[in-house]
């Protein structure tokens, strides 16, 4: 039936070009590689600055789904950490550092399925704002980049919506009118079943007994899911009205033998609400008040059983972090000055705890039980007020002075913060501009982790009266060519500093122990350089880019190697090309290479002891480069009758199979000599998706 599908609107669309030509009007595609448009606003505001239309996410999809962070993965200056996650390393951050806005209110965990989808639906998406330096004086709390997502308002005319089915999960979104004049609606769902080719895969990988009895997994199931919901009035001309909601959840179990059992559940739920104002196009404010919960729940069960007595121990960490809080931000234009001013206020509240429970039954006896509890609640307030103004004296010039002031006040501590933020630009037409900036950041948070892949669970802790904020200084330069023509070019070269970056060096664990925020920490500091450039090359039929990434990042702990060490996402070179053609009106062709050399990692060099590995240095070790292509077409139809616009969506990731390496380990041969071994996940995929706009 589906292949039936697929060749009949292949047929359709080679035949009556123009019936599709009426349903491209809707502008909805399903593709895997990016275009990012610097349009909109002028290019000279613009440095380290990408605005991406909603629709535009559209052309970048993982197993054929549209996702948001996968498209920011492909701009320069910023690394993806590990393949077919949704990391964010920018400019040489620590993955944490990164502000996720959703209609102006904070987002914590930022990913589905350990981070191989975003927990931002592109289908209620208006546009993004994504920031990697210099930064705007409005925008406070992390230190790294500022990706602001702005959802849709709903149709005030009709009724219109979506519905998309793909691989892995589907989708459906609705908008419209409501009974309430000039109020509307925007909702939308997705839920995954990835568990229908995850159980398969367990359920056939099965080792040998005789090497691991009773330990390996058998059986295990995943689901994840999210709503958002958006309802907007506007009561009168200038002014605006609206609710946001957002729930979002992920559930893993994995069962084995024993049968021990290992949980995991995670996810978001968040709540706003917003008063605009705009009485013209001189002056207007935003009002918003919001809460804000990011949660996690790790189980581990161990169950043993004996003739004699059964033992089962059951290990539960939980994180749990509140943001309640308010912002208002205002503008004001005088002449050729665009005045913006503003603050914000919330307070922090972090409740991570672990409890291990364990229960003794002799046989024919009675059951012992025991618990140990360890919490460590954390609260923290913060503030900050700022104002910011936009000048444009002259046509060949533009600037922006700003200032942020704000505090982060924990128990017998108050962390304040002074950052200036000022930016400067030369233009000669729209063929040339040049750009200067500097912004300086803090960030009141810190992600408790000891693995090296920032996945959920992982827990946030507020500063204290030993852990410091972290805080960048950033430099930037840039140089374009282009401006509003079709074909662009810029060079932007950058130098971060980064201070007040901990690391976890107690005892190997996945998760620290809540405690160890107090004594298993060490405080380092980093740097970033390196230049990027951006090629964009736009005609009716052919959008083009190219990106390439020369950079070096560093990190500085004195407590146990004095000297600078590369990062472990220390990719000296990335590249990236797209390509996007629209064969006919109701075909289009994608495409998207992408190069990077490879992560590092801590490698054992030789033994100084008798039994021991020892190292040269910490990631002394670069693993292969990694490189792919992805490939993907459309094919588009609509009805004439109905009025309705169908697209059936073909891909394939990895087209040439690159065994591209997802961690290395050290292991012994049988003559117990060491070797390296790498581990490589994801190979060719295949990638359908059918969507229905209505």
């Amino acid at each position: 039936m589906k292949r039936f599908l697929i060749l009949s609107l292949f047929f359709l669309s080679v035949l009556s070009p123009d019936l599709i030509a009426k349903g491209r009007m809707k502008e909805r595609q399903d593709t895997i590689s990016p275009s990012i448009v610097y349009g909109i606003k002028e290019r000279t505001l613009l440095m380290g600055h990408s605005y991406i239309p909603g629709k535009l996410f559209q052309a970048r999809a993982v197993m054929t789904t549209p996702d948001l962070i996968k498209t920011l993965q492909t701009l320069p200056g910023v690394a993806p950490g590990t393949e077919m996650t949704s990391g964010l390393y920018v400019r040489g951050g620590t993955g944490a550092d990164n502000l996720y806005l959703m209609d102006n209110v904070p987002l914590y965990q930022s990913g589905h399925f350990y981070g191989l989808y975003s927990a931002f639906n592109t289908d209620v998406i208006s546009h993004v704002d994504f920031y990697k330096g210099p930064f705007p004086a409005k925008y406070s709390g992390k230190i790294s980049s500022v990706v602001d997502v702005s959802l849709a308002d709903g149709d005030t005319t009709r009724t219109r919506g979506s519905f998309s089915v793909g691989i892995t999960e589907g989708r459906v979104q609705v908008e419209g009118p409501m009974k309430k004049k000039g109020s509307s609606f925007n909702v939308a769902a997705r839920i995954g079943w990835i568990e229908a080719l995850l159980r398969p895969a367990i359920n056939l990988y099965t080792l040998d007994d005789s090497y691991y009895v009773n330990d390996y997994t058998r059986d295990g199931n995943y689901a994840f899911g999210d709503f958002n919901g958006k309802f907007t009035w506007h009561p009168t001309a200038s002014d605006k009205v609206s609710a946001s909601f957002y729930v979002g959840h992920d559930m893993l179990i994995l069962k084995e033998v024993r049968p021990d059992k290992k949980s995991s559940n995670w996810g978001n739920v968040l709540a706003s609400a917003a008063w605009t104002h705009s009485p013209s196009d001189e002056s207007g404010f935003e009002l918003v008040t919001y809460v804000s919960d990011g949660y996690c729940v790790l189980s581990d069960t161990e169950k043993y059983v004996s003739p004699k007595s059964s033992y089962v121990r059951t290990e539960t960490n939980r994180s749990n972090l509140t943001n309640v809080g308010a912002r208002m931000d205002a503008f004001r234009k005088y002449g050729w000055n665009n005045l913006g001013f503003g603050g914000s206020f919330h307070s922090l509240i972090s409740r991570p705890y672990s409890i291990v429970k364990t229960k003794k039954k002799p046989a024919g006896g009675k059951a012992e039980v025991t618990a140990t509890y360890h919490d460590d609640n954390r609260f923290s307030l913060s503030a900050d007020v700022y104002c910011e103004d936009e000048m444009k004296p002259a046509e060949w010039f533009t600037g922006k002075v700003g200032l942020n002031l704000n505090f982060h006040a924990v128990p017998h501590k108050i962390y304040p913060s002074v950052e200036p933020r000022v930016s400067a630009a030369f233009r000669a037409g729209d063929v040339f501009s040049f750009n200067l900036a500097y912004s300086r950041m803090s960030q009141g948070e810190h992600l408790v982790s000891s693995s090296i892949i920032d996945m959920p669970g992982n827990y946030w802790m507020p500063v204290t009266a030993k852990r410091k904020p972290l805080t960048s200084d950033i430099f930037t330069a840039e140089i374009a060519f282009g401006g509003r023509s079709t074909c662009k070019f810029s060079v932007a070269g950058y130098y971060k500093w980064m201070r007040g970056i901990y690391e976890y060096f107690g005892s190997p664990r996945f998760i620290p122990p809540v405690d160890a925020w107090n004594n298993s920490f060490e405080e380092g500091r980093g740097r970033s350089y390196g230049l990027e450039s951006y090629f964009e090359l736009a005609i009716p039929r052919l959008d083009l880019s190219a990106s390439y990434t020369l950079s070096w990042t560093e990190r500085y702990f004195e407590a146990f190697w004095r000297d600078w060490f590369p990062d472990r996402f220390d990719n000296r070179h990335k590249f990236n090309l797209n390509l996007v053609w629209h064969m006919h009106a109701l075909i289009d062709f994608y495409a998207n290479w992408t190069y990077r050399t490879g992560n590092r990692f801590t490698l054992q060099t030789h033994y100084p002891d008798y039994g021991t590995f020892s190292s040269t240095g910490p990631n002394n070790f670069q693993m292969p480069d990694y490189h792919r292509l992805d490939i993907g077409f459309d094919f588009n139809a609509v009805t004439l009758r109905k009025g309705r616009h169908y697209c059936v969506g073909l891909g394939v990731y990895n087209l040439y199979g690159r065994k591209n390496p997802v961690y290395a380990e050290i292991t012994t041969d049988v003559y117990n000599r060491p070797q390296l071994v790498y581990t490589s996940l994801y190979p060719i995929i295949p990638m359908l998706r059918y969507s229905m706009y209505f």
